[in-house]
C-alpha cells in the first residue's frame, strides 16, 4: 500500500478542498467529460499548453495505478494526483461543461 503522504507517492499530502484550486473550464475540458464522470477525476488549475509542468488532477482514488498511468498519456504531461471527493469533482465538471443546475 502506498504511503499517502510520502513524496514517492506523488499525491498531494494532507486534506485538500476544491477551494484550494483554480478552476479553468478549458483545462477541465482537456479530458472527456464522460470518462471523468465514470472515473471521478478532473483537471485542476490552468494548464499552459507550452509548459511541461505536471498537471494537477483531482481524483477520488488517487492511488488507483491504472488511472495515474492512463491520464498522463492522454494529457501528454506528467500528472500530480490530488484527492478530492466525488461531489467536488462532479461540481467542477458541471460548471466546466455547462450542465450546472
Amino acid at each position: 500500500m502506498a504511503d499517502q503522504g510520502s513524496p514517492r507517492s506523488g499525491v498531494t499530502p494532507g486534506f485538500t478542498e476544491l477551494s484550494h484550486f483554480e478552476i479553468d473550464e478549458r483545462s477541465v475540458r482537456l479530458l472527456d467529460r464522460d470518462e471523468c464522470l465514470e472515473n471521478l477525476l478532473v483537471v485542476l488549475g490552468k494548464v499552459d499548453p507550452a509548459s511541461r509542468e505536471p498537471v494537477q488532477v483531482g481524483m477520488v482514488r488517487p492511488f488507483r495505478r491504472s488511472l495515474v498511468q492512463e491520464v498522463p498519456r492522454k494529457l501528454q504531461r506528467p500528472v500530480r494526483p490530488v484527492q478530492l471527493n466525488a461531489w467536488e469533482i462532479r461540481r467542477v465538471l458541471s460548471i466546466a461543461w455547462g450542465t450546472e443546475e
